[in-house]
Formats: C-alpha cells, structure tokens, sequence
C-alpha cells in the first residue's frame, strides 16, 4: 500500500488538546499556547511516526484523535488515528459516483480538512459532499452533491468548519 509518513513532534505534554479544523481553532494557523520544537523528524522530537494512506488535508485533533481524508486505489475515506501512539481506530469509506477532476501533481480528492465540535467530525469531498461520524466512527449524516467543477481541473479543496452547531 501506497503511504505519506505522518509524524507528530511535540515539546511537552502542554501541546494543544484540539486543531479542530483547517487552520486552527481561530482559522488563523497559528497556536496561542503550544510550542513546538525548532528541529524534528526521524529520531529527533518524534512522538511516533506511522503510514497513513494518500491525501491531502492537514490533520484535525480533538483530544486524544486525528483525523485525516484519503484517497487511496480511487476511493475516498476518513480516518481516525490515537493522537498517542499513532494507532488508527477506525476508516470508514466515502461512496462517490464519480471522483472529481483534479490536479494530478498538485491536488487529491482528499485535500479537504475534517472539521469536529468534539461530538461531530464533518468532511467535504467534492466527489460527494459532506459526511458527518460521531467520534467512534458512526456515520452520523450525508448530504450527497454532485462532484465539484473547478477552474483549470485543479480539484476542490475547501474545507468546512462547525459554528454554533452548524456546518459552514
């Protein structure tokens, strides 16, 4: 299976509980608390280092959970990993009639990041729409849309966020 190294370093346990979606808590992509480390990679402020499959968007933690979207052997998913020893816990497939175009070398049909409340872990592909799982990986809803057009064929790439119990 075709993998992306994921890796997570952290200075202390004081690191931040919830990224909840792209960007951050405050959508500016920046931590009011957490320190990370100048050097990291193999061997040097490694927390655990495990192959996740294909995608690309940025991870989404609540507590002790990642989650990430794939696109693996031309099928979509989400998945959650233990935020402690890299572990996954569940992946759930994303049914799509039909993948959107995108760009080869640049895009995926997984670039959207999860968007979560703490209850609620929301995903966008532009192949499908949207997918909501409770924590343990319960398909919760689906709001299905046709597969997203973009300019030039590069692929969509939004991602939603949770405010006040809605989906924007």
């Amino acid at each position: 299976m075709f993998g992306v190294g994921f890796l997570i370093a952290t200075s202390s346990q004081a690191a931040e509980s919830y990224w909840p979606q792209f960007r951050g808590p405050n959508g500016a992509g920046i931590s009011d608390s957490a320190k990370p480390p100048v050097n990291f990679g193999p061997g040097s402020n490694e927390l655990w280092h495990v192959k996740v499959p294909p995608g690309l968007s940025s991870p989404c933690v609540w507590e002790d959970s990642i989650f990430l979207t794939a696109f693996n052997d031309g099928k979509l998913s989400v998945l959650a990993l233990d935020r402690k020893s890299g572990k996954q816990r569940w992946e759930k497939g994303v049914p799509a009639a039909a993948i959107e175009k995108y760009h080869l070398q640049e895009g995926s049909p997984a670039a959207s990041t999860c968007a979560t409340d703490g209850k609620n872990v929301v995903s966008y592909f532009g192949s499908c729409g949207l997918v909501c799982y409770d924590l343990a990986g319960k398909e919760l809803w689906k709001y299905e849309m046709p597969p997203a057009v973009t300019a030039g064929e590069f692929g969509s790439g939004v991602s939603p966020i949770i405010a006040d119990g809605m989906v924007v």
